[in-house]
């Protein structure tokens, strides 16, 4: 009798699905659990840091490691950690004299720290830092003094209107207007002929905050969109937030001789916002 015939697999080929979960999508669940893993690992980590170890971190880390911890610790401060402890703002301060020749981007961060701790025993360790070598620690030195509102940093900041870098110059008047001493006045009117419009502006707007008009004529320029427009390198949303500002400056100043202007600017301009604040300016104008 011839052998009998061998037995054959009858087993149909892997569908398309079939291939597809088998090639893809398995592959792609294990790499999405090793990433949410990951992240959870990550963010209960990250729970378990406060102040106090990105503040040592900075002292004891790498120099790249240095600059990241200061960025962390004024990111953990800006949401009000850290405001329990009373020795912060000292060892903050005792840090920042430390890093004096390290990274600038060290000094940054933890100026911008001492500024969100809110509490006024940091301005000496601020008027310091108005000092610095690095331009971008100087503006955010001048912005937290500013913030703070300590009428200490007054005369600083006031030295700060002569500063090289037109951003910190811009900075320090804005936040002379922020203290909202009536003694910055004569430092800030000598900041109206500034060659940076920026800084004229910011001048006058500190000075109407004052209750001062002498920057009446260049709140008058910033309220003509053309003559905006001119400004080298400015940006559509720069241009409407030096209208706003100007509105309101020129309603709490009364400045009628603008009337005709904010009339115009409150039917015809294309801002939404600046024609709803060029009406509220005309209504300051209106009162007695």
């Amino acid at each position: 009798m011839p052998p009998a015939a061998p037995q054959v697999s009858r087993v149909p080929p892997p569908g398309r699905w079939a291939l597809l979960g088998q090639f893809v999508l398995i592959p792609l669940v294990i790499v999405l659990v090793a990433v949410a893993v990951f992240v959870l690992f990550g963010m209960v980590a990250a729970e378990r840091r406060g102040a106090r170890d990105y503040l040592n971190e900075i002292r004891t880390g790498s120099a790249n490691r240095r600059w990241q911890a200061a960025y962390e610790l004024s990111r953990e401060l800006r949401h009000g950690a850290g405001s329990a402890d009373a020795n912060l703002v000292s060892d903050i301060a005792a840090t920042l004299d430390w890093a004096a020749d390290e990274d600038p981007q060290v000094r940054r961060y933890l100026v911008t720290a001492l500024g969100y701790l809110g509490d006024r025993r940091a301005v000496p360790s601020l008027i310091a830092a108005l000092d610095d070598p690095d331009a971008d620690t100087r503006l955010w030195a001048a912005q937290a003094l500013g913030t703070l509102g300590d009428t200490t940093g007054l005369a600083a900041l006031a030295g700060r209107l002569a500063d090289p870098d037109p951003a910190v110059r811009k900075q320090a008047a804005w936040s002379l207007g922020e203290i909202g001493d009536r003694a910055a006045a004569s430092a800030l009117r000598t900041a109206l002929v500034d060659a940076v419009d920026d800084v004229r502006w910011n001048a006058a707007l500190a000075l109407a905050r004052l209750d001062d008009p002498a920057g009446e004529e260049v709140i008058g320029a910033m309220l003509d969109r053309a003559h905006l427009a001119r400004v080298p390198g400015i940006r559509p949303d720069q241009i409407e937030a030096a209208l706003l500002g100007a509105l309101h400056a020129a309603g709490e100043l009364r400045l009628r001789g603008e009337r005709a202007t904010i009339e115009t600017l409150s039917r015809a301009d294309d801002s939404l916002r600046v024609r709803d604040a060029a009406r509220r300016s005309l209504e300051r104008l209106d009162r007695p």
